[in-house]
């Protein structure tokens, strides 16, 4: 056993990882488990889905703006010039569709 431990040798979980760091992460640091349960991945996936229903049931001027909005992040005078409309009309598109979004969602999930 010993000739196998010389071989092999051990390092405390407590040890620090590199001895010129000062930070002080330890061997366990890294061994400990990632904050989170193990739902969330499924739970992320499912609140995707329903968003993603909600905006394909939406009407395709408030579709356009809000995908333009949210997810390119566009900002207003190039939505302007996307949809080829006035600036005025992509923000009230914009507030409409946010508030449909609003409603829809929360009638979706049950939350007030």
């Amino acid at each position: 056993m010993m000739r196998v431990r010389a071989r092999r040798p051990e390092v405390s979980l407590d040890a620090t990882v590199e001895e010129d760091q000062t930070d002080g992460h330890r061997f366990s640091d890294l061994l400990a488990a990632p904050d989170g349960s193990p739902a969330e991945p499924l739970e992320a996936d499912e609140q995707r889905r329903v968003v993603q229903r909600i905006v394909r049931q939406m009407p395709d001027h408030l579709q356009e703006v809000l995908i333009l909005a949210y997810y390119h992040k566009f900002p207003y005078k190039d939505m302007a010039e996307i949809l080829g409309v006035p600036l005025g009309t992509v923000k009230s598109r914009l507030h409409g569709a946010v508030a449909a979004f609003a409603q829809a969602y929360r009638k979706e999930t049950g939350t007030t």
